[in-house]
């Protein structure tokens, strides 16, 4: 859905028309997540254009008009919907963000509006995976912080000082300790640098790389399944 640079027509109308494909409200506009890697946690509200954050974007189904959605290119993203069909938010999870707990700073933005985390839902999306995503040591630190000494993040690489980080398995176990159930979290099992037939990848292609979209918005989440 376009690539890090300004986002033109052509770009502008692939999102709509995913939107639409999405089984989301056409008028529910998407808020789309400016890729920073960090770990603010915005609510779409009636935001303009772009957000204004870097971290994860929530929606509450309060009858905006808007659906919230992070753009990727290798790092996780995060879809949480509430089974009650109360809210839903969108999060963009590379390292920094999850070694910033951004997976756990989602969720608890809706427990802050009383969404019970027992009734979140969580898919994580294509990203480049453990067989790919090789990171230096303190990189694994500061994720490993971040999710209480989960064991089994990474395994080392061919390099000294090397080893290869699951970025899922990070997330997995924020979600985990954020309350919700081992059951109501799924993660896709592709590689984004791996699956060059399927997926763009900054790894694989530098910054020509393009960017995945993932959204979630009023149609989703208005009213319980």
């Amino acid at each position: 859905m376009g690539g890090a640079g300004p986002v033109s027509a052509a770009v502008r109308e692939r999102r709509r028309r995913l939107v639409e494909a999405a089984g989301i409200d056409p008028a529910a506009a998407a808020v789309v997540l400016r890729q920073e890697h960090g770990a603010e946690v915005l609510r779409v509200a009636d935001a303009p254009g772009d957000a204004p954050g870097d971290g994860a974007l929530w929606v509450r189904a309060d009858g905006s008009k808007r659906s919230a959605s992070v753009r990727t290119a290798d790092c996780v993203p995060i879809l949480i919907v509430d089974l009650q069909g109360r809210a839903a938010a969108a999060v963009h999870a590379g390292w920094k963000g999850t070694a910033r707990g951004i997976a756990s700073r989602a969720v608890e933005a809706m427990a802050g509006v009383g969404i019970d985390p027992a009734d979140l839902l969580a898919a994580l999306g294509p990203a480049i995976l453990r067989c790919c995503y090789e990171v230096e040591t303190p990189v694994l630190d500061r994720v490993a912080a971040a999710c209480w000494d989960t064991p089994d993040l990474a395994e080392p690489a061919g390099a000294a000082g090397r080893v290869r980080l699951d970025l899922h398995a990070a997330n997995r176990a924020q979600l985990l300790r954020a309350g919700l159930a081992p059951a109501r979290i799924h993660a896709a099992p592709w590689c984004t640098k791996c699956r060059g037939d399927l997926f763009f990848s900054y790894r694989r292609d530098g910054s020509a790389a393009g960017r995945h979209m993932a959204v979630v918005g009023p149609a989703a989440i208005e009213g319980p399944p």
